[in-house]
């Protein structure tokens, strides 16, 4: 059989390499994971900053879009306004025009009755 010194060194080299080959597994295992943890992270930060990109963008639409609220409601309370003024003018033209028949009928019946006098005359 085989010397117990020459047994003793085969083992020993055995467990020198086996431990030197699961060192070297575990050193690359955890370089993996590392790695993988990092692309998640750098994933998260990506996500984080279009999140942060959108929200801008949205945050500026949405302030246009109250801009152009504003600016539409300013511009209904200037016609309401010039609705109302344009009423009122129809109704005083109205009234000038009913005036001004009047006046008209009541020259025409002068007119009527002076023209029937001349003629009786």
């Amino acid at each position: 059989m085989l010397d117990q010194g020459l047994i003793t060194i085969i083992v020993t080299i055995i467990t020198t390499l086996g431990g030197a080959k699961a060192w070297e597994y575990y050193q690359k295992r955890l370089e993996l994971n590392r790695e993988g943890e990092r692309e998640d992270k750098e994933n998260a930060l990506m996500f984080r900053d279009d999140l942060r990109e959108r929200v801008a963008v949205l945050e500026e639409k949405l302030e246009s879009s109250r801009r152009d609220k504003e600016d539409l409601l300013n511009s209904l309370a200037e016609l309401k306004m010039s609705l109302a003024e344009f009423k009122t003018r129809i109704e005083f033209l109205e009234k000038a025009i009913k005036d001004k028949d009047e006046l008209i009928n009541n020259l025409k019946s002068e007119n009527s009755f002076l023209k029937d006098q001349l003629v009786n005359k």
